[in-house]
């Protein structure tokens, strides 16, 4: 079924002609075990990711939380029926949260080709982050910072970076404002 409706699905509705499931995984979630939450979070790895609900609403309560902010007040629960899919890009900020009972999901994460998912490169931040994306600049910049690319001087890399959190944090991104108030207030101590 997967490879009969879910990829042609995405394909389609992302306007990717050549995107790959890239990996997939179950995940459990039970209220009070080891795992009954995961926290806000970007699937920055994955340009999109799909979540299969195997679990009927009845067994659990709570589950798939979006944000369209990184602001607390915009936390929204996603309903989703067994069978249900729900289907974001990697800029979504989300989570999961189960208070009762057990949740099961099948989890798919997409690339935009098999080139980027056999290197574990991810254009799709750059790309957005180019198009304005606030989310996108703090992704690719925090990419940047942490995963340099090969063959690039540090301090240019480290500049771009910065350029892009800088344009991410003018756009309204708390957490690129986070950064650079840090990286200003590391300047003011030397």
């Amino acid at each position: 079924a997967v490879w009969r409706r879910v990829l042609p699905y995405v394909r389609r509705s992302l306007a990717c002609p050549e995107c790959v499931v890239c990996s997939s995984l179950l995940r459990r979630y039970v209220a009070g075990g080891v795992r009954s939450a995961l926290m806000p979070h970007y699937d920055e790895m994955a340009f999109a990711t799909a979540v299969v609900s195997l679990s009927s609403p009845s067994n659990y309560e709570g589950g798939l939380v979006v944000q369209s902010s990184t602001h607390v007040n915009s936390r929204r629960l996603l309903r989703l029926q067994q069978g249900d899919m729900a289907l974001h890009q990697f800029n979504l900020l989300h989570g999961v949260d189960v208070r009762a009972g057990r949740r099961l999901s099948f989890i798919l994460w997409f690339a935009v080709d098999s080139a980027s998912c056999r290197l574990k490169t991810n254009p799709w931040k750059e790309q957005a982050a180019k198009s304005g994306d606030v989310d996108g600049q703090y992704l690719f910049g925090r990419d940047l910072l942490f995963n340099p690319p090969q063959g690039r001087r540090k301090v240019e890399v480290e500049a771009e970076a910065w350029r892009w959190l800088a344009s991410s944090g003018a756009g309204g991104h708390p957490k690129s404002q986070l950064n650079l108030g840090t990286l200003h207030a590391k300047d003011d101590d030397m």
